[in-house]
């Protein structure tokens, strides 16, 4: 993975291929997890995988930051892109672990017996 160095025409900051193999296998999860969540909306389990996989996404944009040579504005919107990843993986984590919805309640019908 490389991204534009700090304003140095065509210079790039490279990553280790560990990181960028970890990067593409989590972009990847979280591409198939997403897929999951827009199907099912209602399944728990497919919310824990999108808190998870979200997560982990915050994690590798962290990991990011600590790659030599990077401008301080590209660690602070790394730093930005994680913080929004774990405020996603929060709210998917909170729908994968409140009660199901209950459904709503049918009026009741009084009738009166004759006779």
């Amino acid at each position: 993975m490389a991204s534009p160095g700090a304003g140095q025409g065509d210079d790039l900051i490279r990553t280790s291929p560990d990181l960028t193999a970890r990067w593409e296998l989590a972009y990847d999860h979280y591409r198939r997890a997403s897929e999951w969540a827009r199907r099912a909306p209602e399944n728990p389990d497919a919310a824990k995988d999108m808190a998870r996989t979200s997560w982990e996404i915050a994690e590798l944009w962290r990991a990011l930051t600590g790659v030599p040579g990077l401008a301080w504005w590209m660690v602070s919107a790394l730093r930005t892109a994680a913080n929004a990843f774990d405020t996603q993986a929060m709210e998917w984590h909170e729908r994968a672990t409140r009660p199901p919805a209950r459904p709503p309640m049918l009026p009741r019908l009084f009738i009166e017996k004759q006779g």
